[in-house]
């Protein structure tokens, strides 16, 4: 989880192939960089920490913060090993990439059923928790708070669905069962 989470911070603008659509090579690429910036976390732990936090504030100010960070040297060199010109190319290919996803899971949902009615059904399953069953504060102190965190999430990912272009969305829809393979939490990619 936490390697999604750290692709859902890297969001933002320009790209050497910014006006070129995503494509398999672009993706696999984007996956391999976040693969080798995402083991440095247990380096700089505390960075890795602070950019988390971060992430619900922006991505001007995510970027900012890891340029300045101790680990921007290590990230830096990464970069220059990429078709990655800095961090806002990296960030640009991961919003269009989270956007398109999001977009393409949001065409997929059952009719009738929309991500509020989701959150719904899950508001209401931890109050219904909280009055009968005996779970433990603890439990739905955590659940209640995974649940607010994936609705903040939620919004990035709405703004992010909005800024891509309808071929990255188009490209995404038709690969769909190949991207979610690139994905390491979803059984893509080893983490090493």
């Amino acid at each position: 989880m936490k390697y999604i989470a750290f692709v859902l911070i890297f969001m933002s603008s320009s790209l050497w192939a910014a006006g070129l659509p995503l494509n398999k090579g672009l993706i696999e690429s984007f996956y391999t960089v976040a693969e080798k910036i995402s083991s440095l976390e247990s380096k700089y732990p505390k960075v890795f920490a602070e950019s988390e936090k971060l992430s619900s504030v922006g991505d001007e100010k995510t970027i900012k913060f890891m340029e300045a960070s101790k680990a921007y040297p290590d990230i830096k060199n990464i970069l220059s090993s990429s078709e990655f010109s800095d961090l806002d190319a990296f960030f640009d290919v991961s919003s269009r990439l989270m956007g398109s996803l999001y977009s393409a899971q949001i065409k997929k949902m059952p009719a009738g059923m929309d991500i509020n009615s989701m959150f719904q059904l899950q508001e209401k399953s931890i109050a219904n928790m909280e009055k009968t069953s005996g779970v433990p504060a603890s439990v739905i102190s955590e659940m209640k708070e995974s649940l607010s965190k994936a609705k903040a999430q939620r919004k990035h990912m709405e703004i992010a669905s909005r800024k891509a272009s309808e071929a990255d969305k188009k490209f995404i829809l038709d690969n769909m069962a190949w991207v979610m393979t690139m994905i390491p939490d979803l059984g893509g990619h080893d983490e090493e």
